[in-house]
């Protein structure tokens, strides 16, 4: 994150951290990405809708058929129930970090249950996808990181021709039987048939992170307002790799800012 281009917002993409060395090395012009297209195309985050406008009876019958999955009667039963309880899936994280201030976590609390009730009153018709709509922020998070490199960054699934052909299709269409059906189809005379009918679910590839980190120093006296005081400013000894991720980029956010607040004094 700390080689990536100097922006509001930390770059968390590996690949914007590493586009600084990269242009050192070969000329680049546009970034393009595949992001948004588990939601457009058909994947787990289809379920959800798929559920919603999917009569049980119709659920029983496709597995008759084999072309759907036993597990599609748990799946059923699960997001209806959610949704009869008012309380339907959202792609909103349901809590906030330990390290976040209480106060600011019980107010965070409060905006996900009021989310997830308003939520539960909207049509039923793809209000998940319409939800993951609302999660956006990394477009914009991109946006920013490859302007200050003058390079122009590529989301073809968040163009509003796709999405409105999503919207077009009635959420079977996009996983029953199979997922990603639409790119599927639409790429099958580009990409060799190994690669786009893959059985697998893919992977980033194989890491190794280690168990506990030191933290680097205080944290900014801009982050106090919202770090538990007994975390201000200086953290524990030893963190977990998602309590040191999510403080760098806290730390990296109020750095920024400072930055642009002096720059901004001195225009």
């Amino acid at each position: 994150m700390r080689s990536a281009p100097q922006t509001l917002f930390p770059q968390l993409h590996p690949g914007m951290g590493d586009l600084p060395r990269v242009l050192r090395e070969a000329p680049v012009r546009v970034v393009f990405g595949g992001e948004f297209a588990d939601e457009v195309c058909g994947s787990y985050c289809t379920v959800p809708d798929w559920v919603a406008v999917t009569p049980l009876h119709r659920v029983l019958t496709q597995i008759g058929l084999g072309t759907c999955p036993v597990k599609d009667i748990g799946r059923w039963l699960k997001h209806r129930w959610l949704a009869a309880s008012r309380k339907p899936m959202i792609p909103f994280a349901p809590t906030l970090p330990e390290f976040i201030h209480p106060e600011v976590r019980d107010e965070y609390s409060e905006w996900f249950d009021r989310r997830q009730r308003a939520a539960s009153y909207e049509a039923p018709g793809w209000r998940y996808l319409k939800l993951r709509l609302e999660c956006d922020d990394y477009a914009t998070m991109n946006w920013e990181g490859t302007s200050a490199l003058n390079l122009r960054r590529s989301f073809p699934f968040l163009q509003r021709e796709v999405i409105e052909l999503a919207y077009a299709c009635h959420p079977a269409e996009l996983i029953r039987p199979g997922r990603k059906r639409l790119l599927r189809r639409a790429l099958e005379q580009d990409v060799p048939a190994r690669n786009l009918h893959r059985k697998d679910k893919g992977a980033w590839g194989c890491f190794i992170v280690p168990s506990r980190y030191s933290p680097t120093g205080k944290l900014p006296d801009l982050l106090k307002p919202l770090i538990r005081q007994d975390w201000f400013p200086e953290p524990p000894a030893d963190l977990s790799y998602y309590e040191a991720s999510r403080l760098e980029q806290f730390t990296l956010t109020a750095q920024n800012f400072s930055a642009c607040l002096v720059a901004r004094s001195l225009v």
